[in-house]
């Protein structure tokens, strides 16, 4: 798969899907007027319902696994957690 424009390409120019993270979904649907605590719930929340994970992820809580991002005003990165420690 080669990836141009977001978009991920077969050899033959057949679109095989898009690049993007959850980061990027997060970002965009805030671009588009979402919510900042809306998106976030939709991005961590909602899939570890789904997943039935929610007892260890999706919400920072005591006894569950502390992975998350924190970001600026403007939705820039500025550091990263996983499972409680600071990596970047």
């Amino acid at each position: 798969v080669t990836v141009k424009n977001g978009l991920g390409f077969l050899d033959d120019g057949t679109i095989a899907g898009a690049s993007a993270n959850a980061f990027d979904g997060l970002r965009h649907l805030v671009g588009c007027g979402i919510p900042v605590e809306s998106a976030v719930r939709m991005a961590t929340y909602n899939p570890a319902k789904v997943l039935n994970v929610l007892d260890r992820l999706g919400t920072l809580s005591i006894g569950k696994t502390a992975s998350f991002l924190v970001l600026n005003d403007n939705m820039e990165l500025k550091s990263v957690y996983l499972k409680g420690r600071r990596i970047v």
